[in-house]
């Protein structure tokens, strides 16, 4: 604790102590230049930052420049919201769009994003305030103080919602000061929006009251990354704060041809980025027979290179992947209305329906059940929002279990 207080004391921060059951409050007067630094040349934190362990990254240009286009630091009066399932790559490839800005624009000291994750750090708060350098100021009573001071007793915690209101704050205050004098606004990106939902509800309302402000004064652009159906109709629960939206971007799975390409590349890992390791080179016709099974989501074409690496084989690791598959239907299980729902979409034209017309014919709850568990989502398309089965390994499990239900009839 003595080491902490000291070393703000020397970082700049102000001490002011008054006797008599009063306090101690240390300020940190440096705080706006180190965030303006932060605005310049962009921040990630690890492990995110750079990681030389994960798999190789699989370029996919157009999306690329589309998601580059809104992380630029101009002006635009708006905010944004990017979209895509659970395993899709939306988070891979918006960290390395982030990462590239931060080699060119950053190092230039033109701006760059801020990338932030909710799932990441001991809260959001916490994680939100060291990707902008900015430092809480302390305010204890002097009694308390001291017995922090002779390890008695450790400091006080500050409850969540109060300490994001004081880094949003401090974000809107040196915000201004850096749109002032270098003429671009701010641009930070909220991954894992999903993840507030859940631990912080009241912070997606914070965080959207401050980025409907922020786009009106063109100080701050916000990109919001979500999965969830659920936050994009929380975040237009509001709308004059929806107003301010952007066209949200959809990043969504590989071609199969995009899909066959990243299984067969002869490259894993980043740390084998320098040298070409000819054994993980996938034969086509393994590799066909995977995106047969799953499509283009990254994250079971991961899985699936993984296993083949290891030794597995394809039957192997197709009845693992089945078997995950299966076990998001347990809840639909103990409610059989939400199978007409499947039914519906099921016998539906390229299994895809408008959303207000599969609502009409069953029912919002059953259909909030299966996006909750991951088994339908939306999609916008030129007719609307439409819903659509989620992956092309949820469709065989889907029909496995129709086959199953019509051999259980007819014995």
């Amino acid at each position: 604790m003595a080491t902490r207080f000291w070393n703000l004391i020397r970082s700049g921060a102000s001490l002011t102590v008054v006797g008599g059951g009063g306090y101690v409050a240390y300020t940190d007067y440096r705080r706006y230049p180190r965030m303006i630094k932060a605005y310049s040349e962009g921040n990630i934190l690890p492990p995110f930052k750079e990681n030389h362990h994960e798999t190789v990254y699989f370029p996919r240009p157009g999306i690329e420049r589309r998601v580059q286009a809104i992380l630029e630091p101009s002006f635009s009066n708006s905010y944004y919201l990017i979209t895509g399932e659970v395993g899709s790559g939306k988070s891979r490839t918006i960290v390395e769009v982030v990462r590239e800005l931060r080699r060119t624009n950053g190092r230039r000291k033109h701006g760059a994003p801020i990338y932030v994750s909710a799932q990441q750090g001991r809260s959001f708060p916490d994680c939100l305030a060291a990707t902008v350098n900015f430092r809480f100021d302390e305010h204890i009573s002097f009694s308390y103080f001291l017995d922090c001071m002779l390890k008695i007793r450790p400091l006080p915690r500050r409850d969540e919602p109060h300490k994001l209101e004081r880094v949003l704050d401090g974000i809107e205050e040196s915000a201004f000061a850096y749109s002032k004098q270098y003429g671009r606004p701010v641009v930070i990106v909220v991954d894992g929006v999903d993840c507030l939902a859940g631990n912080m509800p009241d912070a997606i309302d914070k965080l959207l009251e401050k980025a409907k402000l922020w786009a009106d004064t063109n100080t701050v652009k916000m990109v919001f990354v979500s999965n969830s159906e659920f936050v994009d109709r929380r975040m237009r629960k509001c709308p004059s704060c929806w107003s301010r939206a952007a066209a949200p971007i959809h990043i969504g799975d590989l071609t199969d041809g995009e899909a066959t390409s990243f299984l067969q590349r002869d490259k894993h890992l980043e740390s084998l980025a320098g040298e070409a390791d000819l054994a993980s080179c996938m034969a086509d016709s393994y590799a066909r027979k995977t995106v047969g099974l799953v499509g283009g989501r990254i994250n079971q074409l991961i899985a699936v290179k993984s296993a083949w690496l290891g030794g597995a084989s394809f039957e192997e690791t197709a009845c693992e992947l089945r078997q995950k598959e299966r076990e998001k239907f347990l809840d639909v299980f103990r409610r059989p209305s939400a199978w007409k729902v499947i039914e519906v979409l099921r016998n539906a034209p390229d299994k895809r329906i408008l959303l207000s017309r599969l609502i009409e014919k069953t029912n919002t709850n059953d259909v909030d059940l299966l996006m909750a568990n991951d088994i339908i989502r939306c999609v916008r398309d030129s007719c609307g929002l439409s819903v659509a089965l989620d992956s092309r390994l949820t469709e065989h499990i889907i029909e496995e279990l129709f086959r199953c239900n019509i051999l259980l009839k007819s014995s």
